[in-house]
């Protein structure tokens, strides 16, 4: 790990690197799958706290995200719709 908690990638040459996991990706993933367990397969994920979390979290990193790859996303944020 590196001092801000991120997961540094180790190269061995026999198997591809692993990706580099951010913290907010981290974080996002953890409240999706809570959420994504507590339903059936089918059934339709309703208003909750946990996903509103996921919501929060997705409203900050993808315009992140976006804005790595392509400058006209930079300074765009979410509009707080969860």
């Amino acid at each position: 790990m590196t001092e801000n908690g991120e997961s540094k990638s180790v190269s061995n040459s026999d198997e591809p690197a692993s990706p580099v996991i951010s913290y907010s990706e981290r974080a996002i993933a953890q409240s999706l799958l809570k959420v994504v367990q507590s339903v059936a397969i089918g059934e339709e994920i309703h208003e909750s706290t946990g996903f509103s979390k996921v919501l929060d979290g997705l409203e900050c990193f993808v315009p992140e995200v976006m804005g790595e790859i392509d400058r006209n996303w930079s300074g765009i944020y979410g509009d707080g719709v969860s």
